[in-house]
């Protein structure tokens, strides 16, 4: 948050899940504030610790680590799983949860703030099979339990952090007003007192001449979450070829797509993450058309400079007079 603030929104900083968490929390309380950005610090620990795909004793890893058999799961687990594998359908599949084995073929074997280290230096990276099928994996309601074909890996990356943010909205909420920032993917519970909401914007992921950045909307946000997904900062070499991290499951190979950035409003951060993904991964003519069926505010923002809207998104946006459309 850039701009001068009531003393009443305690703010708290924290990284998480390869992020800096940023908390906002309306309240008269320092010791209130205290004890709620503690909470939100732990969910976070806890979440990350059962659905990290790069922390072999994970839950998540357990579950990638046995595939060809029945595997019961917490609820946590569950929950998420469950969800992803309900976006791979309602988007067709551009969204898809599966591509764990295509993402480390890739490169992305290690954190992205470890695989920097190593990006320039040529991988060796072990053959495997480009699996992505979501369609593919089984779950037993009864039993709470998941069955991963052979060889089939999950990984839940982005929209595991956008449900924690969700999360952490709900546990914030009865403490006060509140907007969660999870590495640019924002959560926000009710306005604060005299606000229509809290302030926040869509940056752009170029600079203006001189390198300043800039952003291309603000606007208001409460009890809504607005996420972004991009292949503009998460990159790397893999034997001298620029890669990223959003796969096209059609190809098993990082989507070769016109878009830059996609960030969608809705009302839940999971679901408007997957949607933000799979946006990209379709490609700015189609990933528009998808939002707008699915009736959700979209902003999308192609490789050439060019900034497309969903009319939802048109509505909600306050845009700077020096941007043109």
């Amino acid at each position: 948050m850039k701009e001068s603030h009531p003393a009443t929104w305690r703010g708290h900083e924290f990284g998480a899940m390869g992020c800096l968490m940023s908390i906002w929390l309306e309240t008269d309380s320092s010791s209130t504030a205290k004890t709620a950005f503690a909470e939100v610090e732990s969910l976070f620990e806890v979440n990350e610790q059962a659905m990290s795909r790069f922390r072999p004793d994970s839950e998540l890893s357990r579950l990638n680590s046995r595939t060809g058999q029945w595997v019961v799961v917490s609820d946590l687990l569950w929950n998420v799983l469950s969800l992803a594998l309900e976006m791979a359908t309602i988007t067709g599949g551009y969204f898809d949860p599966t591509t764990l084995n295509a993402l480390e073929r890739a490169g992305y074997i290690t954190t992205f703030e470890q695989l920097r280290l190593i990006s320039q230096n040529s991988l060796r990276l072990q053959e495997a099979p480009l699996l992505g099928n979501w369609s593919a994996v089984e779950l037993d309601i009864d039993t709470q339990a998941v069955y991963l074909p052979e060889g089939l890996r999950v990984d839940l990356g982005g929209i595991a952090k956008g449900y924690t943010a969700q999360q952490a909205v709900d546990l914030l909420r009865p403490y006060g007003p509140c907007l969660v920032d999870a590495g640019g993917d924002l959560a926000a519970g009710n306005a604060p007192m005299g606000y229509p909401g809290w302030p926040v914007a869509i940056s752009a992921p170029w600079s203006m001449d001189g390198g300043n950045p800039f952003d291309l909307c603000q606007f208001w946000l409460a009890d809504r979450a607005l996420t972004s997904s991009g292949i503009d900062y998460r990159t790397w070499e893999t034997n001298g070829r620029r890669q990223h991290h959003l796969i096209d499951p059609a190809s098993g190979a990082p989507a070769d797509t016109d878009c830059l950035t996609v960030t969608v409003l809705g009302n839940d951060g999971a679901q408007a993450e997957a949607w933000a993904t799979a946006a990209l991964v379709a490609g700015s003519r189609a990933g528009l058309e998808a939002l707008k069926e699915a009736e959700l505010a979209g902003l999308l923002v192609t490789q050439y400079g060019v900034v497309l809207l969903t009319p939802l998104m048109r509505r909600a946006l306050e845009i700077p007079s020096d941007i043109t459309f």
